[in-house]
């Protein structure tokens, strides 16, 4: 208490510095989920964490997703907040974070909300990979609903990717173009960017990367003609 007999905080913090300190919780723990739900992608480098933030760890893919069924609101609403508060960095990394668990339980409203927001915190920040990272998870969405527009979106992203010399990343959105086109009947459209996929996959040296445009180049010889 001081001397008018209020009771008093010992170390004040600012309500910006408390901001940080969650979005930074979340953030961290969004990327500890996609780590154990989708092991095999990229992750998001999320950078340092705020004193006094422990994020969760999860042993287990069900624990991982009960976490994000819990939170599935909050990812959305920190995403907002982080944008709203100039966190532009975070505004686009938490949601590409959450990504994995949006995909697994096709969150189609969380998926494309926390997407659009981060979509335009990453052009806000200028950061041209995390755009096309961004991009490429929003194919990704209207591939299985409006493949026309998935196409668009993967072409976006596959631009920016050469544009920054982004290989795995050029590759990964050459796949997805490619395979958007698949489920279009467009088999003569998608034999190129497959091959494309295939070789700069072998050339980084990414094994399952390699694995999915050689499935997707069975899909397409699968189909008439």
């Amino acid at each position: 208490r001081d001397v008018t007999g209020v009771q008093t905080c010992a170390l004040p913090i600012s309500r910006d510095a408390a901001v940080r300190r969650v979005l930074s919780w979340y953030l961290h723990t969004a990327v500890a989920m996609a780590r154990v739900l989708s092991p095999h992608r990229e992750p998001i480098s999320p950078g340092e964490l705020e004193p006094g933030s422990v994020p969760l760890a999860f042993s287990t893919v069900e624990a991982a997703l009960d976490w994000g069924e819990q939170e599935r609101t909050n990812l959305v609403a920190a995403t907002r907040l982080a944008a709203a508060s100039g966190l532009h960095e975070i505004a686009w990394q938490l949601p590409v974070a959450a990504f994995s668990f949006f995909y697994r339980r096709t969150y189609w409203e969380e998926w494309l909300v926390s997407h659009g927001v981060a979509l335009d915190s990453a052009r806000q920040s200028g950061d041209r990979r995390g755009e096309a990272w961004v991009l490429n998870n929003i194919g990704m969405a209207y591939a299985r609903r409006r493949m026309e527009e998935g196409v668009s979106y993967f072409q976006q992203a596959l631009e920016i990717r050469r544009e920054i010399g982004d290989r795995r990343g050029e590759a990964q959105a050459a796949n997805n173009a490619a395979y958007a086109n698949l489920l279009l009947g467009r088999s003569d459209a998608a034999l190129d960017p497959l091959q494309h996929a295939l070789s700069v996959q072998r050339e980084v040296g990414h094994g399952y990367g390699e694995g999915v445009p050689l499935n997707n180049l069975g899909e397409a010889h699968r189909q008439p003609g």
